[in-house]
C-alpha cells in the first residue's frame, strides 16, 4: 500500500474505489486525473485492478460498471495473469463484494468522496518527489522551495474537485477575514487567526508552551463561541493537565486548586469564579489524549491523526474551528515510525512532507492549524531572541508556515519575549510578555516592569532602572514593548 494512503488508512482507500466504481461525480474526475501507475503494485493490487477494469469501462461506454461486468472482466485480467497469489485474487473479489455493499443513495456521498481522491492526488505527487529526491543530495531548502511548487501544482489540479483551497505560500490573500484569537498581545502581531492557514510555535523546554496553549484555546473560544481541539502529544491528560486551564478561565491561583481534593470543596467565591469560567467556555474546548498512555486509536501517526480526530468531533456534530497540536515532534517520530519504505529520505525532508500535509488538512476543513515544538533550554539561552533557524528540525519548516512564534527562556520573574515572523522568516515583530504563573495567564508587560543594563526587569522606580528601555536587539524593526 503506498505509505500516503497507509495514513490514511485502508478502509479509506478501499472506500475510495467505492466511490470510483459506484459515484458517477467522482469517476468522471478521477478518469482525467488518477493513473493507474498512481497505486503501488505490489501493495495495492486489488485496487489497481479494479481502477483500470473501471477506467476503461467507462472510457469505452460512458457509464458506470455493473457488478456482473466487473467481476467478469477481472476474472478475465486475472485468468490472463501470471504469478498471482490465491490471496491477492481473494482480496480482489471481496473488495469488488465491499464495493457493491455500500449504498450510493445513503453512504456515497459525492463531495466526501471528492475530498479523499484530492488529498489522495496532493499526497502522491509530494511523494513523488520525495523519493525523487532521495539520494539527489539536495539541501533541505531546496527540498522546501520543490516542495511549496509542488503544492502550488497540487492545487491546480486538483482545482474542479470543488475542495476549498488557498495558496497558503501567499500571505497576501485577503479573502478570508481574520478572527482574534481573543489574547491581545497575539492579535497586535498577527492580526488574528485564519482558516486554512498554519500556525507554530517554538520555546524552550518548560517555557509555556502547554499554558499558551489552554490560554489560547479558551480565549478563542470564549470570544467566537466557535470549537476548538487540543491534541496533547506531550503530557496525559488528567487532572493535572487541566489545572492550568482551570487556573486561566476562573483567574483562581493553581495553589487554591491544586489543594482540595474536589471542586466542591473551593471556597464559595472560587468555586463562582470557576463556574463562570465554564459557562464562558461553554464546553467548546475539546482535549484528547494522543499521548503515549492515551487514545490507542490514535497510535498511527502522522496528518492521519489530526484529520480523524476532527473527523470524529464532526461525526459527532462538533464542527470544529482550531486545532492546536502540543507537541509536533512525538506526532512526526509515530509518523516517520511507520515509513519502513521511505526511511532512506533524511528526516528534514520528512519533516517538511508533514507540515505540507497538515497545511492540506487545515485548507480541507476550511479550520486553523496551531502547532508546538519545543528546543532545549540550553540552546534556548544562548540567544536573547530565539529564531525559527535555531530548531535544526524547524530550519525550513517556516517556509510552510503562515505565521511562527518563538518565545525565548524567560528570566526569574517569568518574563520573556515573544517574536512573530511570517512564511520564510520574514520579521514582523516582538513583544516582551510576563507568565503569571499561579493563574497561567500570559500578559503583554504592563510599563512599571523594565530592563537594567544587563537587561534583568525589574519595577520602575529602583535603583539604577532607566524606565522605558526596549528589550532585545537594538534595532528597530523589532517591534515596541506592550505596555
Amino acid at each position: 500500500m503506498s505509505k500516503f494512503m497507509t495514513q490514511l488508512g485502508r478502509a479509506d482507500l478501499d472506500l475510495l474505489t467505492a466511490y470510483l466504481v459506484r459515484c458517477e461525480r467522482v469517476l468522471r474526475i478521477a478518469v482525467h486525473k488518477l493513473n493507474v501507475e498512481d497505486f503501488n503494485e505490489s501493495d495495492e493490487f486489488k485496487h489497481q485492478l479494479v481502477w483500470d477494469v473501471n477506467k476503461s469501462y467507462f472510457s469505452r461506454f460512458g457509464k458506470l460498471i455493473p457488478k456482473n461486468i466487473l467481476r467478469s472482466m477481472i476474472d478475465t485480467r486475472l485468468a490472463n495473469a501470471s504469478s498471482i497469489s490465491p490471496e491477492r485474487i481473494r482480496d480482489t473479489y471481496d473488495l469488488v463484494e465491499e464495493i457493491y455493499t455500500v449504498r450510493p443513495e445513503e453512504d456515497l456521498v459525492p463531495e466526501y468522496g471528492e475530498h479523499i481522491l484530492g488529498i489522495f492526488l496532493m499526497r502522491r505527487r509530494v511523494h513523488d518527489y520525495l523519493v525523487e529526491t532521495v539520494e539527489s543530495g539536495v539541501t533541505p531548502q531546496d527540498v522546501a522551495m520543490q516542495l511549496a511548487i509542488r503544492q502550488r501544482q497540487a492545487t491546480v489540479a486538483t482545482a474542479s474537485l470543488h475542495i476549498p483551497t488557498v495558496d497558503n505560500m501567499d500571505d497576501t490573500v485577503g479573502a478570508i477575514p481574520r478572527e482574534p484569537t481573543g489574547i491581545g498581545f497575539l492579535d497586535e502581531l498577527m492580526g488574528g487567526f485564519r482558516p486554512n492557514e498554519l500556525y507554530g510555535l517554538l520555546a524552550p523546554s518548560g517555557g509555556g508552551k502547554t499554558t499558551l496553549t489552554h490560554q489560547l484555546a479558551a480565549s478563542y473560544a470564549m470570544a467566537h463561541g466557535k470549537y476548538v481541539l487540543v491534541l496533547s502529544y506531550e503530557e496525559a491528560i488528567n487532572r493535572e493537565y487541566y489545572t492550568p486551564f482551570n487556573a486561566f478561565i476562573s483567574q483562581v491561583p493553581r495553589s487554591r486548586l491544586d489543594a482540595v481534593a474536589d471542586f466542591s470543596q473551593l471556597l464559595p467565591e472560587d468555586k463562582e469564579k470557576l463556574a463562570a469560567g465554564r459557562r464562558r467556555v461553554n464546553g467548546r474546548v475539546l482535549y484528547m489524549d494522543h499521548s503515549g498512555s492515551g487514545d490507542s486509536r490514535a497510535g498511527f501517526g502522522g496528518v492521519a491523526e489530526v484529520d480523524a480526530a476532527i473527523l470524529r468531533c464532526r461525526d459527532m456534530g462538533v464542527p470544529i474551528s482550531g486545532v492546536i497540536i502540543d507537541w509536533f515532534y512525538p506526532l512526526m517520530s509515530r509518523a516517520w515510525a511507520l515509513y519502513s519504505g521511505l526511511q532512506r529520505i533524511e528526516q528534514r525532508a520528512f519533516a517538511l512532507q508533514l507540515v505540507d500535509e497538515m497545511k492540506m488538512v487545515a485548507g480541507t476543513h476550511k479550520c486553523w492549524v496551531w502547532v508546538n515544538h519545543q528546543i532545549a533550554s540550553a540552546e534556548a539561552k544562548k540567544k536573547r531572541a530565539l529564531e525559527w533557524n535555531d530548531s535544526a528540525e524547524f530550519k525550513s519548516l517556516a517556509w510552510f508556515m503562515n505565521g511562527c512564534f518563538t518565545i525565548s527562556a524567560m528570566d526569574t520573574v517569568g518574563i520573556c519575549k515573544i517574536k512573530y515572523s511570517k512564511a520564510r522568516n520574514v520579521k514582523v515583530g516582538e513583544y516582551t510578555i510576563m507568565l503569571k504563573g499561579d493563574v497561567a495567564t500570559f500578559e503583554s508587560l504592563s510599563g512599571d516592569w523594565v530592563p537594567d543594563r544587563n537587561g534583568e526587569y525589574k519595577r520602575a522606580g529602583e535603583e539604577g532602572l532607566v524606565p522605558g528601555v526596549r528589550l532585545g536587539d537594538d534595532d528597530d524593526e523589532a517591534g515596541s514593548t506592550a505596555s
